[in-house]
């Protein structure tokens, strides 16, 4: 009874890890079977654009030219193959064409609306230009009215001070000459009298010139006299002069 019990002990701890196992190998089996790359997903279904395009678990772009089914990495597709061969959505769009017809109606719409914008831009400024023309000559013939007012309230006060102030004017002039000769003649007497003075006062000057001329000469004179004197009595001391001829001694 005990090696019964042993025996079936055994056996049970030696299908464990076989019943552990076998369910892994099964797993591992499966998904090495159903576990694919995108890629891979992509390069399967090349045979036709159609099955190409219509991949679900991966983005797919078919080129037509090389007839291959690749895996699509950008938003526009020119790195797997060129623009005018890639096919992906659908298989009737050529992509290039499309895009370049898109570009053009674009830029088309584009155009049409800024020609638009400057009509309307220049037909406000066309208006605004003409507004402000006429503000600016209604002020300019309203600012003309008013300088001419001015212009002729002035020239009234003028023409009316002129004839208040006439004879005041007429006055005014006669006093100016009759100051005017005055001045003229006190200018004329004080010459006159500046002239008498200056003649007093040149002749006098000429005659003190004439007095100091002289006493000047007479000092000189008196001064050579008196060197020469002095001068003949040193020759007549040391006995150079001889029967009255200076410098006899010497010849």
């Amino acid at each position: 009874m005990k090696n019964l019990i042993v025996i079936c002990v055994t056996l049970v701890l030696i299908s464990l890890p076989w019943a552990r196992s076998a369910p892994n190998t099964t797993e591992q089996t499966t998904i090495s079977v159903t576990t694919l790359s995108p890629e891979e997903e992509c390069s399967k279904h090349s045979a036709s654009c159609d099955d190409c395009v219509g991949v679900a678990k991966a983005q797919c772009v078919y080129c037509q030219g090389a007839k291959k089914c690749k895996l699509k990495k950008s938003i526009i597709p020119t790195d797997e193959c060129s623009l005018s061969d890639a096919k992906w959505g659908v298989c009737w769009v050529n992509y290039e064409a499309l895009i370049i017809a898109v570009s053009v109606i674009g830029s088309v719409i584009f155009l049409g609306i800024v020609i638009c914008c400057c009509c309307c831009c220049r037909g406000k400024g066309k208006e605004k230009l003409k507004k402000w023309e006429a503000k600016w000559e209604r002020d300019r013939t309203e600012r003309k009215a008013r300088n001419d007012e001015r212009r002729a309230e002035r020239q009234q006060k003028t023409d009316e001070i002129r004839r208040k102030y006439v004879n005041y004017q007429a006055l005014i002039i006669a006093v100016s000459v009759i100051s005017g000769v005055i001045i003229l003649g006190i200018a004329i007497c004080c010459c006159c009298c500046c002239c008498g003075k200056g003649k007093e006062k040149l002749k006098k000057f000429e005659a003190k010139w004439e007095k100091d001329r002289t006493e000047r000469k007479a000092r000189n004179d008196e001064r050579r006299a008196e060197r020469q004197q002095k001068t003949d009595e040193i020759r007549r001391k040391y006995g150079l002069v001889k029967d009255d001829v200076p410098y006899a001694k010497f010849k």
